[in-house]
């Protein structure tokens, strides 16, 4: 059964300048260790004669308080940022508690709190408490909500790499390096796949260069197979000054304008495996985004004579589904 939880983002506007999101599911080994919402009535109370009391209702004020645990002092940097917007008051500050599906443009109450993390050697303890600047005419159930789609915008053309003007020449990609063959036999889907053949010392692959969008996430995916065991893919990631962060559970990413990343985890020899990532690209005005490029490859020359496949590749933008379904908003 899936679990359900707060999936916090704060929203920060400035007055000028682009917004900056935080997701705080993922920071600090997991998000806020604790999430309490409040909801305060908003009252007027007048005593009449007799002790009589008379009150006028307008609503409910709803309230956050985030707290987390940090065993890294590092972590807080982007706490304090945040408190630091809110303390600005030509910023404007959303939450929202669904993961982005709504929000409450909240102010700060109260005093940003950091103390020793209790029973531990290393590491502080922080909290936040947030209130809405809108009152709530009702108090929201606490049901799970419904997630929504996710939106998908496919950056390549000739994905599943049908499109040859000859058996040697991919018509939509570019080829470089050793030698790209249009494959019939056992491709992943449609009718063919590229076969590319390791008869250079230069990393030989395809690609199609790209435009992207900042701040936004991308996945890139693939199918590969080869017929030997000791042949692997290879991603070569150029203008990663674009790149905000990447993801990848079993990858170390190492930064750099130009990064190949091997993937070593090949399997069942003549199988074909599917392998992704996601990354996030970073707000407007930091680093290119021209001349973006991920090459599909193999490692040269220790493949030298040797065939890989790749087929199905994919590069998409779209709205990554936070990691666990949201309670309905505060």
């Amino acid at each position: 059964m899936a679990g359900f939880a707060y999936a916090v983002r704060l929203r920060v506007v400035p007055a000028d300048g682009p917004e900056t999101l935080y997701d705080l599911t993922g920071f600090a080994a997991g998000g806020p260790v604790s999430t309490v919402v409040s909801y305060e009535p908003e009252t007027v109370r007048r005593t009449l004669a007799g002790r009589r009391q008379v009150e006028r209702r307008y609503g409910a004020r709803p309230m956050i308080r985030l707290r987390f645990e940090m065993e890294s002092v590092g972590e807080e940097a982007t706490l304090a940022e945040i408190v630091s917007a809110l303390l600005d008051d030509r910023n404007g500050v959303y939450l929202s508690t669904d993961a982005g599906i709504s929000e409450r443009e909240v102010v700060l109450d109260g005093p940003y709190e950091r103390r020793p993390l209790a029973g531990k050697a290393i590491g502080i303890e922080t909290e936040i408490s947030l209130r809405a600047r809108e009152i709530a005419p009702e108090i929201t159930s606490f049901d799970p909500i419904q997630q929504p789609s996710e939106p998908v915008t496919e950056l390549y053309i000739d994905t599943g790499l049908e499109q040859w003007t000859s058996s040697v020449d991919l018509t939509r990609w570019i080829e470089e390096g050793g030698t790209v063959l249009q494959e019939l036999v056992n491709p992943h889907s449609g009718l063919s796949s590229a076969r590319i053949y390791v008869d250079a010392a230069f990393q030989p692959g395809i690609y199609q260069q790209k435009q992207l969008r900042a701040n936004k996430a991308h996945r890139v995916s693939w199918w590969f197979r080869a017929t030997n065991a000791a042949c692997q893919p290879v991603i070569g990631v150029f203008e990663m000054n674009i790149l905000q962060s990447l993801q990848d559970d079993r990858v170390s990413w190492a930064f750099g304008l130009n990064s190949n990343i091997e993937f070593p985890e090949v399997g069942a020899v003549d199988t074909w495996r599917f392998y992704s990532f996601i990354f996030q690209t970073n707000p407007p005005g930091i680093g290119e985004s021209g001349a973006f490029r991920v090459k599909f490859a193999s490692s040269a020359p220790a493949n030298y004579g040797r065939s890989i496949y790749y087929d199905d590749l994919s590069l998409a933008e779209f709205i990554p589904p936070p990691a666990v379904n949201p309670f309905s908003p505060w």
